[in-house]
C-alpha cells in the first residue's frame, strides 16, 4: 500500500484502512513497537511490545462509519458488569481519519492518524503500512 498515491489514500478514507498498520518508524520505535491490524470482516487487533512494559494484544470490531471515519469498539475476555451484574459492552470510539506527509528523525513518510491527534486511537504515534 502506498500512501502517496492519491487513489490509495481515497480508498482507505472510503473503505477503512484495512490492513497491517505500525507506527511511523523513527528512534521511538526501539522503545515501544506498535502496531495494529484491521481485518475486512470488521476484527482486529492491536499490539504493543515496550521495552518497560512487555507485549500487550487488544482485540477489538470496527466499522466505517463515514468517509474518513471508522469507529472501535474493544474486545475483552472478561467483559465488564454493571451493578446488576449484567455483562456491558465496551464503548465505540470514533476516529476521524486524516492521511499526510509526516516528517521524522528518519525521514518524511506518508502517515495515517487522527484528525484532532498526532496519533492513532491509543497509538501515541501516528501509521504507515506495513506491508
Amino acid at each position: 500500500m502506498n500512501l502517496a498515491e492519491e487513489s490509495c489514500r481515497l480508498r482507505v478514507l472510503a473503505d477503512g484502512p484495512v490492513g497491517a498498520w505500525r507506527t511511523v518508524p523513527g528512534t521511538h520505535t526501539v522503545l515501544a513497537d506498535e502496531s495494529i491490524r484491521f481485518n475486512q470482516d470488521g476484527t482486529g487487533a492491536w499490539r504493543c511490545h515496550s521495552f518497560l512494559s512487555g507485549s500487550m494484544v487488544q482485540p477489538f470490531v470496527w466499522r466505517v462509519a463515514g468517509h474518513g471515519v471508522v469507529e472501535c469498539q474493544p474486545v475483552y475476555a472478561m467483559p465488564e458488569t454493571d451493578a446488576a451484574g449484567k455483562f456491558e459492552d465496551s464503548d465505540w470510539f470514533r476516529l476521524s481519519l486524516v492521511i499526510e506527509p509526516h516528517a521524522t528523525d528518519t525521514g518524511t513518510c506518508w502517515v495515517l492518524r487522527e484528525r484532532n491527534s498526532g496519533g492513532f486511537w491509543e497509538l501515541a504515534a501516528p501509521l504507515v503500512p506495513d506491508d
